[in-house]
């Protein structure tokens, strides 16, 4: 191949101005696509296009050469062609605090929803302790209890009544009840006891078996008291709850209505204040009565409970 020298002429490009299209560059927009990356181009449509779950893309090149810029353009290009995709939210998981659960919304209502939540918790932190402090569920509170403990003294009075026939006294102290045999009014010492005539220790024995089953039973009858009581003041709580919270919920319902899981979502975190008052308020809604241990068996045929 021959080698000649060039001029200068022909040392540089000439364009015609009727080929560029525009009187300056400043009439020109941005370069549309990615110049010079037609494989990278192909490889991204690809990729873009695959359907299936689990697929990635990758973009790897030189820094500062605009391949994240350049990507954005593109699936700007490509997303604005396509439907808008859901919000998606992550809320409490009631049954499981380590698995938040995920909640599919319409475009454009994950920040609306969020403030529906928050205006709900702070409504609901007025509304729970106002339920707790009217005067009716206070008067309710008050007369559940009153008529507890009118039931347990009849438990007591008739459970005394029936160890002083057999010559035993029921006395109760801090750490629960005990009975002890009596003598003409008096209360026995162990001393006391022991020195006894046989018969009339014989007779103090053969009453105590009498007395421990009334005992017994007493119990019995006041644990299940206890546990009718507290299931009466947590109905009592739960529904005054309930109906402070229903206005609350319902209106948040009526809005989701046609999103099941949201709804259900809304139905938990209501079932979870009532599982847990006390984090909107600190007061109980009555005091718990104190519970009956099991006889044991104590000296000279005293049972301490």
């Amino acid at each position: 191949m021959t080698i000649s020298e060039l001029s200068p002429e022909k040392l540089r490009l000439e364009c015609q101005l009727d080929t560029v299209g525009c009187e300056t560059s400043a009439e020109l927009g941005p370069v549309e696509g990615i110049i010079g990356q037609d494989r990278a181009i192909k490889a991204l449509k690809f990729g873009v296009e695959m359907k299936g779950k689990g697929f990635n893309v990758y973009v790897a090149g030189q820094p500062l050469t605009g391949k994240r810029p350049a990507t954005r353009r593109y699936l700007e290009g490509v997303a604005k062609d396509k439907p808008t995709p859901p919000d998606w939210v992550y809320v409490n998981n009631f049954q499981n605090s380590y698995e938040p659960k995920a909640l599919k919304l319409p475009a454009g209502e994950a920040r609306v929803f969020q403030r529906n939540l928050k205006n709900f918790v702070d409504q609901a932190r007025r509304a729970v302790p106002a339920a707790l402090q009217s005067d009716e569920f206070v008067a309710r509170t008050n007369m559940i209890t009153k008529r507890s403990v009118e039931e347990r003294n009849r438990i007591f009075d008739s459970l005394s009544e029936e160890a002083k026939q057999h010559g035993y006294a029921v006395r109760i102290t801090q750490v629960g009840i005990s009975i002890m045999p009596v003598l003409e009014g008096k209360p026995l010492t162990q001393e006391e006891f022991d020195s006894l005539p046989p018969a009339v220790k014989k007779k103090f024995e053969e009453g105590r078996e009498t007395v421990r089953n009334a005992l017994d039973k007493a119990g019995k009858m006041i644990n299940e008291l206890e546990v009718k009581t507290q299931e009466e003041l947590k109905r009592l709580r739960d529904d005054s709850i309930h109906y402070s919270l229903g206005g609350l919920v319902s209106s948040l319902n009526s809005r989701y209505q046609d999103l099941p899981e949201v709804v259900q979502h809304l139905n938990d975190l209501r079932d979870d204040i009532l599982e847990n008052p006390e984090l909107f308020t600190p007061i109980e809604p009555g005091e718990r009565c104190g519970r009956f241990a099991g006889p044991a068996g104590g000296p000279f045929g005293a049972e301490t409970v």
